[in-house]
């Protein structure tokens, strides 16, 4: 389960309008030559206002699942469940680390890339 904090949107869409701001002055002095930083923060905002969505999250989550290969697990949303401020999903027991995984049999680089190769395969 996921719960967003009562009043997140209104402090992140402030911290944006500071990052403007910033970004403004920034790009009238060319600090990053001809990219443009307001625009990075237009994109930063925009995908990260999606992300605020939970239901765009779920989506995203839905799409995952169905495309998956059988190495990948993506749990299942509970619409009935799920606004676009609580995302309830599926509980899914968490396995080992991959590197936790090479370290415990102590696996040589190129052990390593191999294993990581195939999982990827």
């Amino acid at each position: 389960m996921k719960v967003q904090r009562p009043g997140v949107t209104a402090v992140f869409r402030s911290d944006v309008r500071n990052l403007r701001r910033i970004s403004r002055l920034l790009d009238a002095f060319g600090v990053l030559g001809e990219n443009s930083l307001l625009s990075a923060v237009d994109e930063f905002e925009h995908w990260t206002l999606r992300e605020l969505d939970f239901e765009v999250e779920g989506r995203t989550a839905d799409r995952l699942r169905r495309n998956a290969i059988p190495q990948e697990i993506v749990p299942v949303i509970y619409w009935e469940l799920t606004t676009s401020k609580l995302l309830v999903m599926e509980f899914i027991e968490g396995g080992q680390p991959l590197y936790q995984y090479c370290d415990n049999r102590k696996l040589t680089i190129s052990e390593r890339l191999k294993l990581f190769s195939a999982v990827c395969d």
